[in-house]
């Protein structure tokens, strides 16, 4: 299976679903941290075909608040197929979720070697030091338990299963 056809794949599927997925992308960690380039590689079980708008209202009204949030636009590119996939510059992109309870496994390497305990210290600081969570749900209420949707570019996902999609990324031969 091409990527182009696990995209089409994954745009046919109907319902949410759960999949795993596994990736490598950069981090790009700031000069002054001294790392150098920073990959990590990202192994877990997800989310696809998740409506944002909906998930985040049904999370509002569990807490007695009203079905009042509005997703606005994505925060770049353009839908190609709502709540599945998305293109921005040329490049076609996945959109999951992570599930609660659910562990993503996540290494990283370091200019192509694996991180040093100390290396991956400091990756985890840098990010704890980052801001996470949405400020327009909190503001309708939704504080804890947000929804955190992600995108992934199809060329960087090196695995995905759900359900009959089966997708494993050619190696390189050395």
């Amino acid at each position: 299976m091409t990527q182009t056809e696990l995209r089409q794949s994954i745009e046919n599927i109907s319902g949410c679903k759960i999949a795993h997925i596994e990736y490598t992308t950069e981090e790009k960690t700031p000069k002054y941290l001294g790392l150098g380039n920073v990959t990590k590689y990202v192994s877990g079980e997800v989310q696809v075909n998740f409506d944002y708008e909906n998930a985040v209202n049904n999370r509002l009204e569990k807490l007695g608040e009203a079905r009042t949030f509005v997703a606005g636009s994505l925060p770049f590119g353009a839908w190609v197929v709502p709540n599945k996939t998305f293109e921005y510059k040329g490049e076609y992109y996945l959109r999951y979720y992570q599930m609660k309870g659910s562990v993503m496994s996540t290494e990283y390497f370091v200019d192509g070697r694996p991180a040093t305990a100390t290396e991956i210290a400091t990756i985890k600081a840098w990010k704890a030091g980052k801001s996470n969570g949405s400020k327009k749900q909190a503001a309708e209420g939704l504080a804890e338990n947000q929804v955190m949707p992600k995108g992934i570019k199809f060329s960087n996902i090196t695995a995905f299963k759900c359900g009959e999609i089966v997708y494993r990324a050619a190696r390189l031969a050395a």
